[in-house]
């Protein structure tokens, strides 16, 4: 195993960006777009959100409209140019870094607006805090965002350190 293919950032310069060079055939390729694919999809989900479940009453914010999503959408747009290029040192440190602002909307909070009303991400918080039991919370989206950057993430580490038969 060779670790230092997820470093070796000198490859970029020899890359045909005229000409993508994407394996169609190899198992890895296919189940780290998929990953992508997800990533993509998981920041139009809501990355927070707070609501009553006795009254189904709540607001919600997509991870699209939050910094850290907005990030991760461009992160995860960088990962799958890292495969349309064949440089899973750009697609394990992209998705490294989608992991990780996935992993900090999974425990933030942000301003929610519901009925006209506006609360700032401290005032959210002092609310749920204040109404434990009654009021909950979600960062569904966040949480599957985490989970497809990591699956992307470990998926390309092993396509560039396990041995290649042909290379």
């Amino acid at each position: 195993m060779n670790f230092m293919k997820l470093f070796d950032f000198a490859a970029l310069k020899n890359v045909n960006w005229a000409k993508p060079a994407l394996e169609t055939k190899n198992v890895f390729t296919w189940i780290s777009l998929g990953m992508i694919s997800l990533m993509l999809l998981f920041v139009f989900f809501p990355w927070f959100g707070a609501y009553n479940e006795f009254t189904d009453d709540g607001a919600f914010r997509l991870g699209i409209t939050l910094w850290n999503g907005i990030l991760g959408f461009l992160f995860a747009g960088a990962a799958l140019v890292g495969w349309l290029y064949k440089q899973p040192a750009i697609v394990f440190w992209a998705s490294v870094t989608a992991m990780l602002l996935g992993f900090i909307g999974m425990f933030g909070y942000t301003a929610l607006t519901d009925n006209g009303i506006t609360l700032s991400a401290a005032e959210v918080e002092v609310m749920v805090e204040g109404f434990r039991g009654r009021i909950e919370t979600t960062h569904i989206g966040a949480v599957l965002f985490f989970l497809a950057s990591l699956g992307s993430s470990v998926v390309a580490c092993l396509y560039a350190v396990l041995p290649k038969k042909a290379e």
